[in-house]
C-alpha cells in the first residue's frame, strides 16, 4: 500500500514537470504583476466516501476480542468544508494551507456484544477532525480561462469525535449501547492525499475549481496491541471558490 501511495504522488508530478509544450512563449512578468497575484483565499466543500482499512488481526467493535474471520465493514458519507490561504510562490507553483472539519466514519455489520449471551450487533463509527492541510499546487495554464492542476496533500487531523453506538444486527432501530472512544484515540492523526483540479477563471479575481480527490491515514487511530491497525480513508469530489487579491 506504502509503494502504492508513493508511485500515486511521484507519477502525476513526473507527468507535470515532463510537460512540454512547443508553441509555448516566455512570457516576462513584471514586478506589479507578481505582486497582484501572489496571495489568494479559497473556501471549498467535498462529500466522500468514508471506510477504514484494517491491517492485522481482526478486532470486533463492542466486543474487544480477535475475529481472524471478520468481514470488510462498510463504507458511509463524509463530508469536509474548510477554508485556505494560498501563496503563488512560482508561476507554475502554489502552496495552500488553511483549516478544515471532516466527519466521517465507517459500519461494521458483524459484530458481537457479551452481556448475559453472546448478542449479533452492528457497531456505527463516527468521526470528526479539525484538519490543517498542506498541499503543493503544480499548475498548467491550459487556456486563458482554465488551469489544470495536480495537488499532492499531507494533513494534520486533530481528533474531535470517535464514538460508537451498536445496535442489533435483526433491528437496527434498536440502540443499545454508546461509546466515546475518543479517550483511547491518537488526538493527533497524519494523512495523505492526492487531487487533480479544473480551475475555472471568472475574471482576474473570481475563479471555480471542482477537485476529484484521495485521501489515506498512514497512522492507526488507536495504538493497541490487541487490536488491529485501523486508518481511515476516502475517495471523493470537493468544490469550491476562490478570490485572488490585487
Amino acid at each position: 500500500m506504502r509503494i502504492l501511495l508513493i508511485a500515486l504522488f511521484v507519477f502525476p508530478l513526473c507527468l507535470v514537470a515532463q510537460r512540454k509544450d512547443k508553441e509555448e512563449k516566455i512570457v516576462y512578468f513584471t514586478d506589479a504583476n507578481v505582486k497582484r497575484s501572489s496571495i489568494s483565499v479559497a473556501a471549498d466543500g467535498s462529500g466522500f466516501y468514508s471506510n477504514r482499512s484494517r491491517i492485522g488481526g481482526g478486532f470486533t467493535p463492542g466486543q474487544g476480542s480477535l475475529n481472524d474471520d471478520l468481514p470488510k465493514s462498510n463504507g458511509v458519507f463524509g463530508w469536509n468544508s474548510g477554508f485556505h490561504i494560498v501563496w503563488r510562490v512560482a508561476s507554475s507553483l502554489e502552496i495552500w494551507s488553511g483549516v478544515s472539519y471532516a466527519s466521517g466514519g465507517w459500519i461494521d455489520k458483524h459484530t458481537y456484544l457479551t452481556m448475559e449471551n453472546e448478542i449479533p450487533t452492528q457497531t456505527n463509527v463516527y468521526l470528526d477532525f479539525i484538519n490543517i492541510p498542506i498541499q503543493f499546487s503544480f499548475r498548467s495554464e491550459m487556456n486563458e480561462l482554465w488551469d489544470l492542476e495536480v495537488l499532492p496533500m499531507f494533513e494534520f487531523n486533530l481528533l474531535n469525535r470517535y464514538s460508537e453506538d451498536i445496535y442489533h444486527r435483526n433491528n437496527t432501530d434498536v440502540r443499545i449501547e454508546s461509546r466515546d472512544m475518543a479517550s483511547e484515540a491518537r488526538r493527533v492523526n497524519y494523512t495523505i492525499g492526492l487531487s487533480l483540479s479544473g480551475r475555472y477563471k471568472f475574471d482576474e479575481h473570481w475563479s471555480l475549481f471542482i477537485r476529484p480527490f484521495f485521501h489515506y491515514m498512514f497512522n492507526s487511530l488507536i495504538d493497541d496491541p490487541e487490536r488491529p491497525r485501523e486508518v481511515l480513508y476516502g475517495v471523493g469530489l470537493s468544490t469550491g471558490v476562490r478570490f485572488q487579491f490585487n
